[in-house]
């Protein structure tokens, strides 16, 4: 065989090896993006979860207060005894 002709057939396992190995390569990377979304989709819901929480740690605190329970209920129409409801003007 010709020196020309080793070159060539050298390029062409060269090729082929480097064509096998981005073929074989590819799995891992797509289970590295696969993980990789599953894990934003962890966080995003932990930060939902979180403000949440947050959230109703705010509406308790405010239901448990004298004044927040005295707000709520006025929102709702419930008055006091003796108490006159006032004319809400649009």
């Amino acid at each position: 065989m010709s020196k020309e002709a080793k070159i060539i057939v050298g390029t062409f396992f060269f090729g082929i090896a480097i064509a096998v190995g981005v073929y074989l390569g590819r799995g891992p990377w797509q289970l590295y993006q696969k993980q990789r979304e599953q894990a934003r989709q962890s966080e995003a819901m932990a930060v939902k979860a979180e403000n949440t929480r947050v959230e109703l740690a705010r509406k308790n605190a405010e239901i448990e207060g004298a004044t927040g329970r005295d707000r709520l209920a006025r929102e709702q129409g419930l008055l006091k005894k003796n108490e006159e409801p006032i004319e809400k003007t649009p």
